[in-house]
């Protein structure tokens, strides 16, 4: 069974193992959608079912009969489709207030929007500014929001080197394979075509070992909105490819605007760290994130993640465009996997004016 990954906004899929029994949650229902349920078993983790579209088990049915934060527990088939829910008792004024506050996550990429169940809208939450050169970072929200609502879509050829081990010294790293692509960029959904794997034509959907996506610019929003509860520190410049970059670290608690990792039914939003490099222009050009937070049952051990991106001349003009990724991703089984991806020959672009930054 492959492992699959989603790099930029941080979901894995683990390996589901057929199960001879039913599956049991009990937590704070927290989100009912048309198609699934979701509920909070404990802070930074998160079970969803699937529903099936009529019935007493359909969305519109347990809408009507439980209300938002109410402890219940639920039973899932082995294919994740809901089997059975039971009301446990409802949610006192405290555990109400703290599903409330985690709606927010729901209205971020990646994440479902449209909640059934009756709720107050959820409190502000707001980012912590750093002390030093807020005017340059605020300016950078404020580049960066602009530049997520108007990603350009383009194509480039994406090479990956994976490497793996079961040890954390360099010499036990052993290459896998080369995976090569064609990269259809559009908005944050890319999408790959054309991949050999050690130049043999590949076509099915996942690869030996895990699986990933290509996605950029998914971090901007969950990194900049002043909604989402990070805390910045100012770190200083940096001389980085000859062009001087200012440098912050940012802090996220579990349950914040980031994507989540997955294990089966559960989901999994830790806390995470990391540094972002700001251009002359006010532009992220380099995204790190990293955590080792994770609850044993999600299956990671720990993730680490360098995004790297570069003003690149196509026809014309020059464009803020990825460059390539290195991440080093260990599971709690010991396995270890290194990827190291880079693009070249950008083609095919869709300017706008909002989206272009000269050097």
């Amino acid at each position: 069974m492959n492992n699959i990954w989603r790099r930029t906004i941080g979901v894995v899929l683990l390996p589901c193992a057929s199960f001879a029994a039913d599956l049991v949650f009990s937590g704070a229902l927290q989100q009912v959608d048309e198609k699934s349920l979701t509920i909070r078993v404990a802070k930074g983790v998160f079970a969803d079912a699937q529903l099936p579209p009529t019935g007493k088990l359909a969305a519109k049915e347990i809408a009507a009969h439980y209300n938002l934060a109410d402890q219940v527990q639920i039973t899932l088939k082995s294919n994740l489709e809901l089997k059975k829910i039971v009301l446990l008792r409802a949610a006192s004024a405290d555990e109400l207030a703290v599903v409330v506050s985690t709606l927010l996550i729901n209205a971020m990429p990646g994440n479902r929007k449209d909640n059934l169940l009756k709720h107050p809208d959820p409190p502000a939450r707001a980012a912590h500014e750093p002390t030093e050169s807020r005017a340059e970072f605020e300016h950078a929200r404020q580049v960066n929001l602009e530049r997520e609502a108007h990603l350009p879509g383009f194509v480039a050829d994406e090479k990956v080197k994976r490497y793996t081990a079961r040890q954390s010294s360099p010499e036990a790293w052993k290459q896998v394979d080369t995976v090569e692509s064609e990269v259809t960029f559009k908005g944050s959904e890319p999408s790959r075509d054309h991949v050999r794997i050690n130049g043999k034509p590949w076509n099915k959907p996942w690869f030996p070992g895990i699986t990933w996506s290509v996605d950029f610019g998914t971090e901007l929003k969950p990194v900049f909105d002043p909604a989402c509860p990070n805390s910045f520190e100012f770190e200083g410049r940096r001389d980085m490819g000859g062009r001087e970059l200012l440098a912050y670290r940012y802090s996220a608690p579990p349950e914040s605007c980031f994507g989540y990792w997955r294990n089966g039914a559960k989901r999994f939003l830790p806390a995470r760290t990391g540094r972002i490099f700001i251009g002359p222009a006010g532009a992220l050009t380099q995204y790190e994130e990293e955590g080792d937070q994770y609850p044993p049952e999600s299956g990671v051990s720990s993730f680490k993640e360098v995004t790297r991106w570069d003003y690149l001349k196509i026809g014309d003009g020059g464009y803020l465009l990825p460059a390539g990724y290195e991440t080093f991703l260990r599971f709690s089984s010991g396995e270890s996997w290194h990827i190291v991806a880079e693009f070249k020959n950008h083609r095919h672009f869709e300017a706008s004016t909002k989206v272009t930054f000269q050097q």
